[in-house]
């Protein structure tokens, strides 16, 4: 792993603070350790992979993979979602990234990663498919609902809207409460204890996704050490069928996940509609998700009065690893279930 201009090796404790330095240096970030050891040491499905680049002693480079086990047909594969690719400035045009991502691949492969997958932004997009084998699978997309026009109407205004708008889906969640007996909301700022049944039965009926469980719910949400979540969940007749996480980020409101049993349109319609009512109260002036599947999320964020949009941001690419039956269904796209719950920014 040697090389004239410097070496390679993988991540020892005690990197930790050259790692985030470089990090907040390449991306102009605050990245805190609290927020780095949540995500690579300490997560659920075990530790990430890091493989490092340097020079005269110093971390110059980075490749890595946090843990992101997916679910296919109902069993956990061993996987990684690649996030945090940086090479210091001046270090740049010496072929850091495909040589990094290889070695991270070797190391990570020999501990039981089967699959990688991730999502480029446009300038290392070009690199993942030529250099290190990624391929696309597709690109997600958008679905946005407008709860405000501050910036454009002002302050007044826009609480009239809001107003107006609360009354307005309040008579649309009476009419659909309607046909739907026996159901019930619950709002928490916790994982609810009792959907493990729901999550497993998501699971059985999902080709390819991302693999979640109560504690990796647990862990992605309730203990993420920045940002603060909202769990909806539907009963229906007292059991849990359905599940919207939803996140305050200032103007913004984001849908991360919806989860339904069976892809029951009405009744996850019924409880996406009870989360966009829940947060017109807010600041925000606009819902938003974005997702990939085979038509669930299309009929339910329409039901709801959602547009939608394919998104400029998130192209969906990965790459298998000694699987034949996995490598046969990864890169159809008609086989993936997608969040934006899945994705690292998120």
């Amino acid at each position: 792993m040697s090389d004239p201009n410097g070496k390679m090796r993988e991540y020892r404790p005690g990197d930790e603070e050259s790692i985030l330095a470089l990090f907040n240096r390449v991306f102009d970030a605050n990245r805190t350790m609290r927020r780095w050891r949540w995500q690579f040491i300490d997560h659920v499905q075990g530790k990430g992979w890091i493989t490092l680049a340097e020079a005269d002693d110093e971390i110059i480079g980075q490749y890595c993979m946090m843990r992101n086990h997916l679910n296919f047909r109902g069993r956990e594969v061993c996987a990684g979602q690649s996030c945090d690719t940086m090479v210091r400035h001046d270090q740049r045009g010496k072929g850091w990234f495909a040589r990094l991502a290889e070695a991270n691949y070797t190391h990570a492969a020999g501990m039981g990663l089967k699959a990688v997958f991730g999502f480029p932004n446009r300038l290392s997009y070009p690199v993942f498919m030529r250099d290190i084998s990624w391929r696309r699978i597709t690109r997600l997309k958008c679905y946005y609902y407008r709860i405000g026009f501050r910036k454009i109407w002002g302050a007044l205004p826009d609480r009239v809207y809001k107003l107006l708008l609360g009354r307005y889906l309040k008579s649309k969640l009476a009419g659909l409460r309607s046909s739907l007996k026996g159901a019930a909301i619950v709002t928490t700022k916790t994982a609810p204890e009792d959907i493990e049944g729901l999550l497993e039965e998501v699971r059985s009926r999902e080709v390819l996704s991302a693999w979640k469980d109560l504690k990796y719910l647990k862990w992605r949400y309730e203990n993420h050490p920045e940002f603060r979540y909202t769990f909806h969940v539907l009963t229906m007749r007292g059991r849990p069928e359905c599940l919207v996480i939803t996140k305050h980020a200032g103007g913004r409101i984001a849908v991360c996940d919806v989860l339904h049993r069976t892809k029951n349109v009405p009744e996850a319609a019924f409880l996406l509609l009870h989360a966009t009512l829940y947060h017109v109260a807010s600041c925000a002036q606009v819902i938003s998700f974005c997702g990939h599947d085979d038509g669930f999320f299309d009929s339910v964020f329409a039901r709801c009065g959602y547009h939608a949009r394919h998104s400029e941001s998130f192209v969906f690419c990965g790459r298998v690893f000694s699987d034949a039956a996995l490598e046969e269904r990864f890169f159809d796209p008609n086989n993936w279930t997608v969040a934006y719950g899945d994705i690292d920014v998120s």
